[in-house]
């Protein structure tokens, strides 16, 4: 009798595990269709061929099965270069309605004679009004900080997908023969044929020489702003970059190129900015010169991580972009080389995050009289803090997400578009790299951001923005700290005197040198304008520079005893801590 119920048991569960089966393939093909729908069929294409690679994949072990790969890989790259070809041809035909709506057809134009400009009119293109977009909207009133698991799923403005792009050699070979562009909907190109002379490196440098010469003629300190008469356009320089945009309803006084954005539209001159690198040389301390001009293979990092940022759309659109010979030295043993320059030309944006925070306050202490020590006004600035964060935290989780460390997170470095749009931008090497494996340790690289950025807003900006800012983020910040805990290089880290010294490593050992250089360069050293101070805790028994940063981003300062972030790092007796509390506030278990 046990014989038949078992083999009556053994059929039941083996159609059991059949309809469960069936029930998920269809759920499969579900999900599938309404991936498919509203793709194109290039994209559709692509898809399938990708499919076809990981399906032939899985039977590699025979000689048929490779044989099987090796066609499906080989369609597959076909797929791309068709799809590359058709995204070109597109940006080529718009690009040449911009030239035509802008150079008259009949001029012959060498890089010596530059064309004439005249005014047009024009009205934005539709060509890509159905490529799907995500409204950049400010952050609600009682709007609440994403889980980890919300990250991690990548949801509407927390998506992100990684976009195929040229290697740092091969971009870099790129833009010395021809002018690059990058953005979201097509990725990393070349300017094309459409664009006439303008298609060129050699065309540019003509314009490169007239914002050279004007920088020189109106030669300041590192981040002041003034006009320059000699071409109509306002400069403002840092360190190594000098920045030339024209005023609204002003005409520049150099000839400069078409450009059209990513869906087509011809853009007025004051809607971009030209980004290049200073020309003059500073004087070390022992007499020699320092140029702002870099070896080709780093300057190619910078320009990398520009193009990368602007490909995924963390930063600013790149219209265009070259790389330039900008002087030649020569060395003690008679050897030389050539350094070169780059050149952006990027889509400006609004203000940045400083300005954004001091209008704000401005606004606030306007609307409450002036009284700025009441609790109506100090509430308001929490609230302003909040939004500011968490309209911020999607450009930090998408740098992080894809594969992104700066160590140079500032709030004069995250800026937001004209349509309210936030963006990441100035990537020098020294101080940013985007790691191979973009998604292994994305919380440690996010934490880190969160924690840099948030001490600069401790200490930069008012306090009780600063308590808002940090009190939406704490709930992240602790659930990272229990994710982040693999990557050794950012709880290895200490509170040290490191001064700055440029790096191109790309290893965990330089990230910890990173993280403690410019933790030492901008709170160690530097007094607080209207915030907190960083005054870290040194020594051998010290707690890492980590915690610190982290202790002082939530509370503004180093000594603050907060055992939930102490649980989070694994301390066990914060645990324990955290354990008797409980205890004690239900004592009936």
């Amino acid at each position: 009798m046990s014989r038949p119920r078992t083999a009556a048991g053994n059929a039941g569960v083996k159609l059991l595990q059949q309809r469960k089966q069936a029930i998920a393939k269809n759920k499969r093909a579900t999900k599938q269709t309404d991936r498919l729908a509203g793709m194109s069929p290039r994209s559709v294409a692509t898809l399938k061929a990708r499919e076809a690679v990981k399906a032939a994949a899985k039977e590699r072990r025979t000689t048929e099965g490779r044989a099987a790969l090796r066609k499906a890989q080989y369609e597959y790259r076909q797929q791309l270069d068709e799809v590359g070809r058709h995204n070109e041809k597109k940006r080529a035909e718009r690009r040449k309605q911009a030239v035509e709506q802008v150079v008259p057809k009949d001029d012959t134009t060498t890089p010596n004679r530059p064309p004439e400009r005249r005014r047009v009119s024009f009205t934005p293109s539709t060509a890509n009004a159905g490529r799907p977009r995500i409204a950049p909207e400010a952050p609600s009133e009682d709007a609440t900080c994403p889980r980890v698991s919300e990250l991690k799923e990548g949801r509407g403005v927390y998506g992100c997908d990684p976009v195929g792009l040229p290697s740092m050699d091969g971009l870099a070979c790129m833009a010395t023969a021809s002018v690059v562009y990058a953005d979201p909907g097509t990725g990393i190109g070349a300017w094309g044929e459409a664009a006439g002379t303008w298609a060129a490196p050699q065309r540019w440098i003509p314009l490169i020489e007239r914002l050279n010469r004007a920088f020189k003629s109106t030669l300041q300190q590192a981040g002041e702003s003034k006009k320059s008469q000699d071409l109509n356009m306002k400069l403002q320089n840092g360190e190594y970059n000098m920045v030339f945009h024209v005023e609204p309803g002003e005409e520049p006084g150099v000839q400069l190129p078409p450009l059209v954005d990513a869906d087509g539209r011809v853009l007025k001159p004051e809607e971009v900015v030209f980004r290049a690198t200073r020309p003059d040389a500073a004087v070390r301390n022992n007499g020699d010169p320092f140029h702002r001009y870099k070896s080709l293979e780093a300057i190619s990092r910078e320009f990398y991580y520009t193009l990368h940022g602007a490909a995924h759309g963390y930063a600013p659109p790149c219209l265009a972009a070259i790389l330039y010979p900008g002087v030649e030295i020569t060395y003690d043993d008679g050897t030389t080389e050539t350094l070169y320059g780059a050149l952006y030309v990027l889509q400006r944006a609004a203000k940045d995050l400083v300005s954004l925070m001091d209008d704000e306050t401005r606004r606030l202490r306007d609307l409450h009289a002036g009284n700025t020590q009441s609790a109506a006004f100090a509430e308001a600035m929490r609230r302003s803090g909040r939004k500011a964060a968490l309209w911020l935290l999607p450009v930090l989780v998408r740098q992080a997400k894809l594969g992104a460390l700066s160590f140079d997170a500032k709030p004069a470095n995250y800026v937001f578009g004209a349509d309210g749009k936030p963006y990441a931008i100035d990537f020098d090497a020294a101080m940013y790299t985007v790691c191979d494996d973009t998604r292994a340790q994305w919380h440690a690289a996010l934490l880190m951001i969160i924690a840099l950025l948030t001490a600069h807003v401790r200490v930069y900006l008012e306090p009780a923005i600063s308590d808002g800012w940090a009190n939406v983020l704490r709930p992240l910040v602790l659930e990272l700290c229990g994710h982040a805990r693999s990557a050794r290089w950012l709880f290895d880290a200490r509170a040290v005197k490191r001064n700055f010294r440029e790096s191109m490593e790309n290893t965990d050992d330089a990230s910890k040198r990173r993280l403690e250089m410019m933790t030492h360069a901008y709170f160690t050293s530097a007094q607080p304008s209207r915030g907190a101070q960083f005054k870290p805790q040194t020594g051998k028994d010290a707690p890492g520079l980590a915690e610190q940063l982290l202790k002082f981003s939530l509370h503004g300062t180093t000594n603050k005893r907060d055992n939930e972030l102490s649980a989070a790092l694994g301390c066990a007796r914060a645990h324990s801590a955290l354990a008797a509390a409980e205890t004690v506030a239900r004592p009936w278990g």
